[in-house]
């Protein structure tokens, strides 16, 4: 019988759907929504929808009105970036105001005085934890958190903004699924670094300019504590800064140490462990049971069945389904 830990048990995923058609539950709406400092206006019919979900520290929001909605920022709490379905807007930011036409995406900085005036708009909202970003950009460039920061709103390029979007739809489209994969520990926590890298990848930041400095050499013994470290903690949500510190070194250090002593990544030797838990757990479950392949599958951090048949046979040379119960 296995005694490691295993992860731990789903969350919840919280999803709301509210619609106003009047003025003055449109305004209750989009004061719960963005705070008191808001204004409506508009003449005509009154529509207000708001689709949210939220996942641990990820949320997103699909909004649609046909009113004209202001909202006032004094500094932006939370790293927010909008992506724009219809409509116009005005985002007001650093003394200049950035005009916003559908398919465009902008984000709001942190700590930074804001404001956004919309008309007649239908808006995708995502907000992610802006220290997430801070940690990856420090881990893939070597900015110090406390010297990193957004310093444009708009995306680096075309080809960067498409895949933004694409990993936007992609975490809507998770969140919004019934029995979403979201709601596993691991696999959240894949979702919000994604969305972090991904997030820092598009928009200019100070991590960008970074230079790449060479680390120094780290032992064997180093990259040995650093593999009991996830081999014990294999069922949390670690972070690379947590298995680095354990070890003794630093992030690109260690990452550079891996990549010459083992011939792989931190993370892939992460993943191939949480594998082998999968596999332990797919071999010694109960085929009568209540938990499935795919709820073992995502238990450990592997939310597309697909891929984790095929990663599944490579390793085993089997696949789940003849793994499963066969202990």
């Amino acid at each position: 019988m296995s005694t490691y830990v295993r992860p731990a048990e789903a969350m919840v995923v919280e999803r709301r759907h509210v619609e106003a058609h009047d003025r003055d539950g449109a305004t209750a709406l989009v004061e719960e929504l963005f705070g008191s400092q808001c204004t409506c206006s508009g003449e005509g019919e009154t529509h207000f929808s708001l689709t949210s979900a939220t996942a641990g520290p990820l949320r997103a929001d699909h909004v649609s009105s046909s009113l004209e909605v202001s909202r006032v920022v004094d500094p932006a709490p939370g790293l927010t970036i909008l992506h724009t379905v219809r409509g116009t807007s005005t985002l007001s930011v650093w003394g200049e105001e950035h005009e916003v036409r559908p398919g465009d995406s902008v984000l709001t900085p942190v700590g930074v005085p804001t404001s956004l005036h919309c008309r007649g708009f239908e808006k995708m909202f995502l907000t992610i934890p802006f220290d997430r970003v801070a940690a990856v950009a420090e881990r893939t460039t070597g900015c110090r958190p406390g010297g990193f920061r957004f310093t444009g709103v708009r995306p680096v390029s075309a080809a960067w903004h498409r895949h933004w979007v694409g990993m936007l739809r992609y975490v809507f489209a998770t969140l919004a699924a019934s029995g979403s994969p979201a709601a596993h520990p691991l696999v959240n926590d894949q979702l919000v670094e994604s969305a972090a890298l991904t997030t820092l990848k598009a928009f200019p930041n100070t991590a960008l300019a970074v230079p790449r400095t060479r680390s120094a050499r780290v032992s064997l013994a180093t990259v040995t504590r650093a593999e009991a470290y996830m081999e014990q903690h294999a069922a949390d949500p670690i972070s690379i800064h947590e298995v680095a510190d354990a070890a003794g070194t630093g992030v690109r250090a260690l990452q550079q140490a891996f990549q010459r002593r083992r011939g792989l990544s931190p993370a892939a030797f992460l993943r191939a462990t949480r594998l082998a838990r999968a596999h332990d757990d797919l071999v010694a479950a109960d085929p009568e049971g209540t938990t499935g392949i795919d709820d073992i599958a995502r238990r450990w951090g592997f939310p597309n069945p697909r891929r984790f048949a095929a990663e599944f046979r490579a390793t085993y040379g089997c696949s789940p389904t003849e793994a499963f119960g066969s202990g």
